[in-house]
């Protein structure tokens, strides 16, 4: 229990990393994506609480209280690409600022500045909705990806057509989240639990994506119709 409390507070005294998290939450329900209402709310309160950061904060982050309320705001901009670069260039001073005071490993393992990395992305972000097969294809592209990724900057050798679970099983010893590499209970399962995601993800792209041929009998997966509303 002290480590997730140690954990706990790294990460609740990082604003760098909540800034991060924010921007994703904003970007992604902004542009019919998904994100937890909760989780914004939390976030929000835990910026909007500092009054060193109180200048910095964008607008729209102090007048809607609700990721629901900023999407109608979102709409009135534009197109998704105009939503995108609203988001971000009214952050901008908040980044420079809180990038400045939050030096935490937490926020540097999770930035990844890779292009074809955020091109992956946003193509599964753009399909969810319209593609839920390429989607699925998209996703798991973005996870093996990203796995290359970490083991391409660590240094380390791996086969370039070995299997995804392998490749996250590697990737995850990198970055210490493989759950043999931990003894408190609640980590090995949390992380077992991230494993078996990956995994699934896998099989599911094997069955339901668009990475195979389809026969008429096969089950196809539906457009999210809650993302839309």
């Amino acid at each position: 229990m002290q480590e997730l409390m140690n954990a706990y507070q790294k990460y609740d005294s990082n604003d760098a990393l909540k800034v991060q998290i924010l921007i994703s939450d904003l970007e992604s329900h902004g542009t019919n994506g998904l994100a937890d209402e909760n989780h914004y709310a939390r976030l929000r309160g835990s910026l909007l609480s500092k009054a060193s950061l109180k200048d910095k904060l964008p607008h729209f982050l102090v007048e809607y209280n609700s990721l629901h309320a900023f999407r109608k705001f979102a709409q009135s901009l534009g197109g998704y690409a105009v939503r995108r670069e609203y988001i971000y260039s009214h952050f901008a001073s908040l980044i420079d600022l809180v990038s400045k005071v939050s030096k935490s490993h937490i926020a540097e393992a999770i930035v990844i500045d890779n292009a074809y990395i955020r091109i992956t992305w946003q193509k599964a972000m753009d399909r969810m909705t319209e593609d839920p097969e390429g989607a699925i294809t998209i996703a798991r592209t973005l996870i093996e990806t990203v796995c290359k990724h970490i083991l391409d900057e660590s240094g380390s050798a791996y086969d370039d057509g070995a299997d995804l679970s392998v490749l996250y099983k590697s990737a995850s010893g990198i970055l210490n989240l493989s759950p043999d590499q931990h003894t408190q209970p609640i980590f090995k399962q949390i992380l077992s639990g991230c494993f078996s995601v990956v995994t699934g993800l896998g099989s599911i792209r094997n069955k339901i994506s668009d990475a195979h041929g389809i026969s008429e009998t096969r089950v196809r997966p539906q457009r999210d119709m809650q993302a839309l509303l």
